[in-house]
Formats: C-alpha cells, sequence, structure tokens
C-alpha cells in the first residue's frame, strides 16, 4: 500500500500545482500564464486549484485510513494525515507559483521547505503526538498557504501583464 499511495502522493503534488507543464529550476512562475487571462480575482485563481488540491488529498488520506489493511494493535491517527498532506500539497502550491529571481532557487527551497514539513510529520508520528494538537498546530497553515499562493500568483500575474504591456508599446511605435 505504500508505493501505491506515495506515487499518488507526488502526482497530485506535480498535477495540482502545475509542475508536470512548467520549468521547476527557471525563474518564472510554474502558475499557467493562459489563465491569467481569464476574467477571474487573484483569490479566485489561487484559490480553486487549492480547494480542489487540499480536498483531493484528504479524500486519499481517508480511503488509504478505510481500505489500507493495518496490522492487528496499529492504531494510527484518523483526522490529521488527512490536514497534513492537504497543507504539503497548499505549501508546494505557493512555492512552485512564486516567481524567483535567480535559476536554480525554487528548487532548493522548495526542497528545504517541504523536507522541514515532512519531518514534522514523521516526528510526530513517530511520537505519537495527540489528534488535538496537531490540528491545533496544523489549521493556521491552510490559511497562510492560501495568503502565499495569492500574492505568488499575484506577482506572477503583474508581472505578465506588465511584459505584455511593453511588448505592445514598443511593437506599436
Amino acid at each position: 500500500m505504500v508505493v501505491p499511495l506515495a506515487a499518488t502522493l507526488f502526482y497530485l503534488l506535480a498535477v495540482f500545482s502545475f509542475g508536470l507543464g512548467g520549468d521547476l529550476a527557471g525563474r518564472e512562475s510554474m502558475y499557467p500564464a493562459r489563465m491569467f487571462t481569464l476574467p477571474v480575482t487573484v483569490p479566485e485563481l489561487a484559490g480553486w486549484p487549492m480547494l480542489f488540491a487540499t480536498t483531493a488529498m484528504a479524500i486519499l488520506w481517508l480511503a488509504t485510513r478505510l481500505f489500507a489493511v493495518w496490522p492487528s494493535g496499529v492504531v494510527g491517527p484518523l483526522v490529521w494525515p488527512a490536514l497534513f498532506a492537504a497543507v504539503l500539497l497548499a505549501r508546494t502550491q505557493a512555492l512552485v507559483w512564486m516567481p524567483y529571481p535567480s535559476p536554480g532557487l525554487r528548487v532548493i527551497v522548495t526542497i528545504l521547505r517541504l523536507a522541514g514539513i515532512a519531518a514534522s510529520g514523521l516526528l510526530a508520528l513517530y511520537y505519537q503526538v495527540p489528534e488535538a494538537v496537531m490540528l491545533a498546530i496544523l489549521v493556521p497553515h491552510l490559511p497562510v498557504a492560501y495568503l502565499a499562493a495569492c500574492l505568488a500568483v499575484a506577482r506572477s500575474r503583474h508581472g505578465r501583464l506588465a511584459e505584455s504591456i511593453y511588448t505592445e508599446r514598443t511593437n506599436r511605435g
């Protein structure tokens, strides 16, 4: 069960952060530029993919919890891993949607941040941190990740708009 679960987790991380169609080591945001032309606000551009992603991650954990065969006597956490997976994906989205000043910086920042988040989840499992404590720790991360994603999309959208306005003006005369 571990291999399919891990593969699905990484696939969802790539799909919902639009990582399959961009350059992870590039400077530009990995958020699709074609979506900036939509007549929607930045909170909607960041919010809908984040909502779908966090829901998919929660469903993945709940399906694992319900249908996986657990060893006898093992009582794992019930809810917080779903929220942990949602936070992991939301933070990934915010990190890869942000434009960076130099090539390769996104890779370094993303690996360090996500390794820290993953390590905290593994430590919580190892030390059997109570469910309520983990929920209290994880719940504030979702709004923070959403605000960071909104900032990332706004910075990317502004840069794209500025480039297109400059190009249009220079082409006219």
